[in-house]
Formats: structure tokens, sequence, C-alpha cells
């Protein structure tokens, strides 16, 4: 982190990532900035002098800390929560003084107290080359370790981005799922942001890889308990969660049963070329990099069963990526669900009668499937 001081740069250093500047005190040579010292799960508020000297975290309370700071740093309103607290909205001063609580947080806490609520939990575990990863499970309602459950790994993945906080959980269909019987589960894959540079670049090049490595060690850690059927696990994600749904299905056939994939950037030669070329280089720099990261490239390795989703008015991912990987699944006899939703946008559903159906379809083919 480079801090700028009458002419000359200074800098901290340490195993963290700053992931925002929010304010500089020009008057008092002091700079805010947002980093991920405490853990990778959480965001946290700092000050340190222009001289790299005199640091401070500003924010205590556990979790991850949404903060927005007045232009001198004097005030900041904090928005955070855990995975053991619900959300807090609080405005203080950079001094560490509580000005205003404006949480409420009664209608949660009532909520709580009269309806079943499964927490997240936070984990973590090495791979086989040695890299700890973060993720987190939600076990279902009346669990009983006793019992076998199937699993949902509801991943994204996507580079730069980061799917496991620690946050309050929120998500009403994981809610949904744990009352129908399933473990939940989520991990920070490499190529995610937080960890720093080597963990996320690694995907540079040759995207969905190394991606769809962490999430099948995930699967196979978390089938390592007792509780959990290894033989009825299943893998969902949407748009890069969708492309990683699919490649890994079909880069490492078995291991998961069945796989929802939606909006999925299914070929990178199809898509965006500030996203694509960023972080696969030229085509023809790397022609093998984009024809080994196409889904279609490995369609015929597919086993399991595949619910494959899209819009027709998809403003971000364009229908022609799953039109292709469907006739790529055709021409290698490949039998996959199709649902298209001719108006909806890159979320697909596009009003909640579309919304409530789209959900009961995953729901559906997850207990046709695994239970």
């Amino acid at each position: 982190m480079k801090l700028p001081t009458e002419g000359r740069f200074s800098s901290t250093s340490g195993d963290f990532e700053v992931t925002g500047i929010k304010a500089i005190n020009t008057s008092k040579k002091m700079l805010y900035y947002v980093s991920t010292e405490v853990s990778p799960l959480e965001r946290n508020l700092y000050s340190v002098k222009f001289s790299g000297k005199s640091k401070k975290k500003i924010t205590t309370a556990p979790g991850s800390h949404n903060v927005d700071v007045s232009p001198d740093g004097t005030y900041f309103f904090d928005r955070y929560s855990s995975v053991d607290s619900p959300s807090m909205v609080e405005f203080c001063s950079t001094d560490g003084k509580l000005k205003k609580d404006f949480t409420n947080n009664e209608n949660v806490k009532n909520f709580l107290e009269e309806h079943v609520y499964a927490p997240k939990e936070l984990f973590s575990f090495t791979t086989e080359d040695g890299q700890e990863l973060d993720g987190y499970l939600i076990k279902p309602m009346n669990f009983n370790p006793d019992s076998t459950y199937p699993l949902l790994m509801d991943i994204y993945g996507g580079p730069g981005s980061q799917g496991v906080y620690n946050t309050f959980g929120t998500n009403g269909w994981h809610q949904w799922l744990a009352q129908q019987g399933f473990v939940i589960a989520n991990i920070n894959n490499r190529g995610n942001g937080g960890y720093g540079s080597s963990f996320e670049k690694i995907v540079h090049k040759q995207l969905g890889r190394q991606e769809a490595v962490d999430f099948v060690q995930t699967a196979k850690h978390l089938a390592g308990k007792p509780w959990i059927d290894g033989d009825r696990m299943a893998i969902r994600g949407h748009s890069y969660g969708g492309f990683m749904s699919a490649f890994t299905m079909v880069n490492h056939p078995g291991v998961f049963k069945a796989s929802i994939v939606t909006a999925p950037n299914s070929d990178h030669r199809l898509y965006d070329c500030i996203l694509t070329e960023r972080l696969m280089g030229l085509i023809e720099e790397n022609e093998k990099g984009y024809f080994e990261s196409a889904v279609t490239t490995h369609a015929h390795q597919l086993e399991g069963k595949m619910l494959l989703v899209h819009s027709l008015m998809d403003e971000n991912v364009h229908p022609q990526h799953t039109f292709q990987l469907v006739n790529a699944f055709i021409q290698a006899g490949k039998d996959v669900d199709l649902r298209i939703y001719p108006p909806g946008n890159h979320g697909v559903a596009y009003d909640m009668v579309s919304y409530i159906l789209l959900m009961n379809q995953y729901t559906d083919f997850l207990v046709k499937h695994l239970k």
C-alpha cells in the first residue's frame, strides 16, 4: 500500500489486502482505508499516517464492515453483520465514539424467535497442494449428526469476487433448502479476491481449471463428514457461476450427481473483451487456453444430470452461449434439461411470478435427483 507524503512515498506492508481508500485528510496527513488484515472474511476500517506510522484499527465489532467515511475522515457510517448477528447500522466518529445507532433489528429478532433459522457456519480446510480455503455451510433444520444429507454447492467463483464472508445469512432459498433437508455450502476458491495476488492470479489465461479443482476438493472434504452423502452432491451457479458449474461437471465427471447452470458464459471466445482479454489475453496469443476453458470442448465427458437455464433477452451473456452448449451436448449424445425464459435479462426471472417459478424449478430438480 503506497501512501503519499510531501513529495515522497512511504508504505505499510503485511499479509493482507487494502480493498479501498475511503478518505484522505491532508492537514492531518492521515489516510483512511479498508483492509482484510483481520481476516479475508472481514473488512475493517483503519487509519494511518502518510508516513506509514500510527496505524489504527477503527471498527471493532466482529464481522464484515461496509463503511462510508466523510471526506476529512472525521465520521463514518458503518453497516456490518456477522454469522452470529444481523445487520447493524451506526454513525460513528473515527476516534471510536458511537454518535447514533440507526439499527432497528426488532423485526428480525422477532422473526428469528418465531421461525426456524439455519445459520451460516464458517469452516476452512487445506487442499491437496497445501492451500487453505475458507467456506461456509448451512446445515438442515433439526440437524441430526447420525443422519446423512445431500449437499448443494451454491457457487460463483469469478476472478476478484468473493462468496464467503463473516456476515449474517439472509438467502431465503437457502433457508428453504435447509428445511427440505439439504446442506448448502460455498467456498472462496482460488481466483477470488481478498487473499493476495498469487491467490487471485493463478487463474490467469486458464479460467475454470483451478476453480473447478477447488470446488471438487471442497466437495470431497465435506463428503468426508459422516452426515453428508458423497453420492448425493450437486453444484449450482449463475453467470460465471453457471460457467463454473458446467465446467466442473464436464471436467470432473462423477463428483457431482447433478448441476444447475444458469446464464453461463460457457465459451470466453463469445464474451465481451473487457473481461475476457484482461483475464485470458488475446485469442491469437492464447488459443489453447480459450479452447480448454470452453465447456463445449469437454461436453462429451458429461456425467450426471444438468438443468440449463437462460433468458433470450440477456444483456450480459448472450443466449448463443447456451445454444452452442446445448448443441455440443446433443452432438455428444448427452441429454440435459433446458429451460428458456423469453423475456427477462441476465437475472432470467423478470417478475415475482417468474422468480417463484424459477426457484421452484431449481428446487424440484434437486429433490428429484438428490432425494
